[in-house]
């Protein structure tokens, strides 16, 4: 398995883990007090929601490495693109 496909795989895997655990840690937390279980909730679904963009600086890290210029610059021009969605949308 190259670089490439083994770093994205692993940080993807542990990172919907961690997702999961912080998830369920927040749920569990809510019947003691709401407030701090719905904050950690929260945490919980911004990390099950930003692993995939932070895969892409993985996967383009690894193409660096990989000295595949072609996708290396494709993936800088998907961050670049991603990055620019996600000011847009948070300004909305």
């Amino acid at each position: 398995m190259n670089l490439l496909s083994r770093n994205t795989g692993l940080f993807l895997k542990y990172g919907i883990y961690a997702a999961v655990l912080i998830l369920v840690a927040g749920v569990a937390i809510s019947f003691v007090d709401a407030d701090i279980g719905s904050t950690v909730s929260t945490f919980g679904l911004y990390v099950l929601v930003f692993v995939p963009f932070l895969s892409i600086i993985v996967s383009t890290h690894a193409l660096y490495k990989e000295r595949d210029m072609y996708w290396f610059k494709v993936a800088l021009i998907l961050i670049l693109i991603t990055t620019v969605g996600m000011v847009f949308a948070y300004m909305a």
